[in-house]
C-alpha cells in the first residue's frame, strides 16, 4: 500500500495522520513521522485513552501525505473483512494495535519475528526509498487525493484478511507509563519496544581499498540510524520531558560518533536497552537512558 500511495518517497517521511474510532474521526489531524525502520513515531505514545484498542485498517487520506488509522475499541470486531460488509459473513476478530503502529517492514535481515508480523502487507522499504507498486496492483486502485495517480487505499481489507496463517502480534496501544502503568499496560508496551535488532557490521578489511572502507562506513552509519530511531521510540514511550529527550539523543549521537564507540554501542548497550525493554523492565530502561544522556554531556 504505502508504496502505491507515496512511491519513491525517501524514509523518514513526514506525514499527517487522522484518527478514525468506531467510525468516527478523533481529534484534529496530527503530525508525524514515518522512520526508517516503518514505524509512525512521535504523538502516538501518548495517546492513553486508546489503550486495548484494534487497528483494522489503513487509508490514504487527503493531502500530499496523509493517513487515517481506522480503529475500534477493545472487545468489538473488525467490521470489513476482503471487502465485504459486517453482516454478510463471519468477520475476524481485528489485530490488536501494536506498540507503534508499523507501515512497513525493516531493512535489516536480523528483525526479530515479533517485528515482522507488525507489518501491514506493505511493500518492503529498500535503501531508505519506498519502491514504485508493480504496476498491475496500481491497476487495481482507483483515484484518490494526493500525489499519486493510482488508488493509494484498499477499502475493507485488514492485515488479517491478507495475512491469515501470521497473525500480528497483540499488544496494547502505545502511552506514556505514567497515566497506565498501574493498569500494567506500560510494561507491556515497553515489550513491544526495541524489537529490531540491529547487526553490527564487520570491520573493514585494509586490504579492500577505498571502495570497501567506504561501503563499511556507510552501513555502520545506517546501523547508527536505526539503533537511533529505537532509542528514540523507546524514551518517547517512557514520557521523557523534552529536555530529557534531547540529551538521550545527544548521548546516543556522541556514543555513535566514532566508528570504535558505534561498535561497542550496537554490541554492547543497544542489546542491553532491548533485553530491558522485551522484559518490561521500566526502572532499567529509564536508568539506561539516564546514562545514556550523561554520556552525552546532558
Amino acid at each position: 500500500m504505502l508504496a502505491a500511495w507515496f512511491p519513491g518517497a525517501p524514509l523518514p517521511l513526514n506525514i499527517s495522520v487522522q484518527l478514525e474510532v468506531d467510525g468516527q474521526p478523533c481529534d484534529p489531524p496530527f503530525d508525524s513521522t514515518i522512520n526508517r525502520s516503518g514505524f509512525i513515531i512521535k504523538r502516538i505514545y501518548s495517546m492513553t485513552e486508546l489503550a486495548g484498542c484494534h487497528l483494522t485498517n489503513f487509508r490514504r487520506g487527503a493531502g500530499d501525505a496523509a493517513l487515517t488509522l481506522v480503529i475500534t475499541r477493545g472487545g468489538q470486531r473488525s467490521a470489513l473483512r476482503g471487502g465485504q460488509e459486517a453482516g454478510q459473513g463471519d468477520v475476524e476478530a481485528a489485530p490488536q494495535i501494536p506498540a507503534t503502529p508499523r507501515l512497513a517492514e525493516p531493512r535489516e535481515p536480523g528483525r526479530t519475528a515479533g517485528a515482522q508480523q507488525q507489518g501491514a502487507g506493505i511493500h518492503r522499504a529498500q535503501g531508505g526509498v519506498l519502491p514504485a507498486a508493480p504496476a498491475a496492483e496500481q491497476a487495481t486502485r482507483a483515484d484518490v487525493p494526493g500525489p499519486t495517480a493510482g488508488r493509494a487505499r484498499r477499502e475493507g481489507e485488514t492485515p488479517g484478511a491478507r495475512r491469515q496463517q501470521a497473525a500480528p502480534a497483540a499488544m496494547p496501544w502505545a502511552a506514556a507509563p505514567a497515566a497506565v502503568e498501574a493498569e500494567g499496560v506500560a510494561p507491556a508496551m515497553l515489550a513491544g519496544l526495541a524489537q529490531l535488532e540491529v547487526p553490527v557490521p564487520a570491520a573493514p578489511l585494509a586490504a579492500g581499498g577505498a571502495a570497501a572502507l567506504n561501503a563499511a562506513a556507510a552501513a555502520l552509519q545506517e546501523a547508527a540510524l536505526l539503533a537511533y530511531e529505537e532509542v528514540l521510540r523507546a524514551a518517547e514511550a517512557l514520557g521523557l520531558p523534552p529536555e530529557r529527550l534531547d540529551t538521550v539523543c545527544g548521548g546516543v549521537q556522541a556514543a555513535t560518533e566514532e566508528a570504535g564507540g558505534c561498535r561497542r554501542f550496537l554490541g554492547m548497550e543497544y542489546p542491553r536497552l532491548r533485553r530491558a525493554c522485551a522484559a518490561g523492565a521500566m526502572d532499567v530502561v529509564r536508568a539506561w537512558m539516564e546514562r545514556v544522556a550523561g554520556s552525552g554531556g546532558g
